[in-house]
């Protein structure tokens, strides 16, 4: 680099103020960072109120449902839930009262194979 280009580079360093510019450019807000917290801290009550049926193995030996990550058998509790029954495709939650229906997604509903004779 020539001389001439390196004192340029320094004295856009030393003097940004002299290019309105890259003074702009420096004000400017970054749209990726979060934005600035008011110091306060939320505290909740209790585990998050949502349930999200993944799996389910039902046999006749027994019925499992996957919830939320965690394996769950009728009569169960998670977050503050009670799994009441598992059919094929669903699961029925009762929480507070009421029935709360979660249902796997229908393309990923496999049936039984039949029996090989």
């Amino acid at each position: 680099m020539s001389w001439i280009a390196a004192l340029g580079v320094a004295f856009c360093l030393v003097c940004p103020g002299f290019f309105p510019s890259v003074r702009a450019a420096a004000e400017l807000p970054d749209p990726t960072r979060p934005p600035l917290s008011s110091g306060a801290v939320v505290h909740r009550k209790g585990p998050p109120r949502t349930w999200q049926l993944t799996s389910l193995l039902i046999s006749p030996e027994r019925k499992v449902a996957v919830i939320n990550g965690q394996v769950v058998r009728v009569g169960d509790s998670i977050n503050g839930a009670r799994l009441v029954s598992i059919e094929p495709g669903r699961a029925l939650l009762q929480h507070a009262g009421q029935n709360i229906r979660l249902e796997l997604i229908a393309g990923s509903v496999r049936q039984p194979l039949d029996p090989a004779p």
